[in-house]
């Protein structure tokens, strides 16, 4: 039971997040990418896009677009539930 399409989706949602930090852009307002200041629960947003982005300062502050970051949360809420009927792993 593997599912590409749900991977597929997750690496699409990474890449227009890079593609949209690659921008540049500063916004007072909306989602941004932030190192976290102390250690906390894991939540959805600071899991790695990728480790260059984890490890890349320059990125601090920098806007994304909402829309972007849902899809992102959305594909790997569905990356996670085809792995847990993989892996037989109940909540």
């Amino acid at each position: 039971m593997i599912a590409p399409g749900v991977q597929v989706r997750v690496d699409l949602a990474r890449r227009v997040i890079m593609l949209q930090l690659n921008l540049e852009l500063r916004a007072p307002t909306g989602a941004y990418v932030s190192p976290p200041k102390k250690p906390r629960a894991l939540d959805w947003h600071l899991i790695q896009i990728t480790p260059e982005v984890t490890t890349d300062n320059r990125l601090s502050g920098l806007a994304v677009l909402r829309p972007s970051l849902r899809e992102l949360n959305e594909s790997l809420k569905a990356q996670n539930a085809v792995l847990r009927k993989i892996f037989n792993i109940s909540r």
